[in-house]
């Protein structure tokens, strides 16, 4: 049964009053803490030794221990997290020392003894070196027999590291699109309070300062929070968050506590995802934390994912499905040795709408691919006989790159018709279409007439017509003035083939000049923007010179598909970027001459970032240059997956 779009709004609309609420005290995103409150009740009145100072603490141990005998957090289906254990232990160490509670002491015991072996043999061990001596002491002190204590938590939380969380996890669950406003604000906030911190750390003096400053795994995290989110969202922040490395006393520190520092570090590396030219220091911070994260061995399912698969290789859709179902995606985020999480009465809330969300998604592009799919076969693309058809692979990549879109976005279906024909014709100039074949049909493209053409010819321009006109079409619905049927009119070229097929050798500069056309993101992306709102306007779909972003985008994408299709052009005598520059430097080999693409493409892409993410640079709007990124995400996703595959 498909989920109404209504009952989706009724929950974001539900979470807004809650959650999100301006007036909302944001500790209460947190967990209470189990463990905390423990010592708090265990703390006896100075003047009346014989009574709790803190009686409530003592009450709310009374009436909050869960059904299986523990105290504190638990996963999804009430299962104990590692966290319950000390949280259990010292909620039964206060109830000893009060003499009251008997009952829950009974629960306590058989629950530590049930799940004690289950839940240490999972790799938690390390965690509780330091403080288990000291935690079993206490206990015997108080005549509990318990055997399994546990660090503390972190507690409390800074409010802007809590305010940075909130927006990360709307982000990661895929619910951004619905608190946008909500985000913004928070990112306001916090941008306000960590600006003048920054530029203190970006100070000339910054080494001089910076050593009387102690860091902690809380602040670092913090620091690379900000730095990722503020980015992202368009802030001009420095780099300098990460001043640490240049302060040679903090920086041993970190090696050596590595494992207290691996969440921080986690988040340093994802901060390093967005460098742009220039910025050294990430690139250093990059380096340094992939080598604590690589030495360590907590988090190995999130570390292995950061590290294995390139942040722009993947696909939001597809990373907001393993958040959804990962166990502790309500973390904020782990200090020494245990999470404080989000409360489970907001988590759930969250979760429930972003399986929703996730859900009604799958729905709607499972539909969208069945249209899709009848549309092929009717103008005949399925059944040519011939090269690849990817109908199912052009629609999964553009939809999961693009979950931001809205749900009746027509942009989703018109990037995936584009790249079909793109691709059936790639495969026509490539594989079998003679050179008076691919004139003839260059030239109907010309003329925007079909007349001589027949067979794979005629079946290319004819979906190609019905592209153009059904776009046309809902572009004079969309805006009512403009009609971008002339603009549309350049999805095909053929100068690489004639290169190819003629022994023609074109200097670097002239095949990039081609190449990048001939790949044809520029067609994708722009034509799609005209959809977007705010929407681009007619005259950028044929501009007299690209803006940057776009060119970049070009650029990045020939060299990646050259990179990889290098081998079977080579035997097939056709030319490609890796080749060309190998004609030109004689005195390379083939290693060389891909080292040298690597590195044009890193710099590409640093470019690309920056122009992507930072207002003001072009004028593009800002959704235009987001759905740039999504596509470079879909190119980056095939080349990586290939070479995996």
């Amino acid at each position: 049964m498909e989920i109404p779009l209504t009952f989706i709004h009724s929950r974001v609309e539900k979470i807004k009053r809650t959650i999100l609420s301006s007036d909302i005290d944001h500790y209460s995103f947190v967990c209470p803490s189990a463990y905390e409150t423990a010592w708090l009740a265990m703390i006896p009145d100075s003047r009346n030794p014989s009574q709790p100072m803190f009686k409530n603490y003592l009450d709310w141990l009374l009436n909050n221990q869960k059904l299986q005998g523990f105290w504190g957090d638990c996963e999804a289906f009430v299962n104990p997290t590692i966290e319950s254990f000390p949280a259990t232990l010292a909620s039964m160490i206060a109830l000893k020392i009060w003499n009251t509670g008997m009952s829950l002491l009974d629960k306590g015991r058989s629950f530590i003894d049930d799940n004690g072996d289950k839940l240490l043999n999972e790799g938690y061990l390390e965690r509780f070196l330091i403080v288990l001596p000291a935690m079993v002491e206490l206990a015997d002190t108080t005549s509990l027999d318990a055997a399994f204590p546990e660090a503390s938590m972190a507690y409390p939380m800074d409010e802007d590291l809590i305010k940075l969380c909130m927006v990360n996890d709307l982000q990661k669950l895929g619910l951004g699109q619905y608190f946008v406003r909500e985000s913004e604000l928070l990112l306001a906030q916090v941008y306000r309070c960590v600006r003048f911190v920054f530029d203190f750390r970006n100070y000339k003096n910054m080494e001089q300062s910076s050593s009387k400053m102690k860091m902690s795994p809380a602040q670092l995290h913090k620091d690379s929070l900000a730095f990722q989110l503020l980015r992202m969202h368009g802030y001009k922040v420095s780099p300098a968050s990460l001043w640490f490395l240049n302060d040679e006393e903090i920086r041993a520190e970190v090696e050596k506590d590595y494992q207290q520092f691996s969440s921080a570090m986690l988040h340093v590396f994802r901060a390093s995802n967005l460098m742009f030219c220039g910025e050294y220091e990430l690139g250093e911070a990059r380096i340094f934390s992939k080598i604590l994260l690589q030495k360590g061995n907590r988090d190995r399912p999130q570390m292995e994912h950061e590290l294995n698969l390139q942040w722009l290789a993947r696909l939001d859709h597809l990373e907001h499905r393993m958040w959804i179902e990962n166990k502790e995606s309500n973390a904020l985020w782990k200090g020494k040795a245990s999470y404080n999480r989000v409360s489970y009465l907001y988590n759930d809330q969250l979760l429930e709408l972003a399986t929703l969300n996730f859900e009604f998604r799958q729905s709607l592009y499972k539909n969208e691919l069945k249209e899709l799919q009848r549309w092929a076969e009717d103008w005949g693309i399925s059944s040519m006989g011939f090269g690849r058809e990817k109908t199912t692979y052009c629609y999964f990549a553009i939809a999961a790159a693009t979950s931001w879109l809205p749900y009746d976005s027509y942009i989703r279906m018109l990037v995936a018709k584009s790249a079909i024909i793109i691709t059936v014709a790639d495969d026509f100039y490539d594989m079998i279409g003679s050179i008076s074949e691919l004139e003839d049909l260059s030239g109907a493209i010309g003329r925007w007439d079909s007349r001589g053409l027949s067979g794979h010819s005629k079946v290319i321009f004819d979906a190609l017509d019905n592209l153009v006109s059904e776009a046309a079409n809902k572009f004079l619905q969309h805006e009512g003035t403009t009609d971008i049927s002339d603009n549309l009119k350049d999805l095909v070229r053929m100068a690489k083939a004639k290169w190819s097929r003629n022994g023609h050798k074109p200097s670097i500069d002239s095949y990039l000049k081609t190449g990048m056309i001939s790949i044809a993101t520029h067609s994708l992306v722009l034509q799609a923007s005209c959809f977007l709102k705010p929407s681009l306007t007619a005259e950028k779909l044929r501009p007299i010179q690209y803006e940057p972003i776009t060119a970049q985008l070009m650029v990045i994408s020939r060299l990646l598909n050259d990179i990889e299709s290098y081998k079977k052009e080579k035997e097939d005598g056709k030319l490609n970027f890796v080749l060309v520059n190998l004609i030109e430097n004689p005195e390379e080999d083939i290693e060389d001459s891909i080292d040298f693409v690597r590195e044009i493409i890193d710099k590409k892409k640093k470019e690309f970032l920056e122009h992507a993410l930072i207002d003001g640079l072009s004028d593009l709007p800002m959704p235009c240059k987001h759905f740039h990124l999504s596509c470079l995400k879909v190119f980056q996703m095939f080349y990586v997956t290939s070479r995996i595959l």
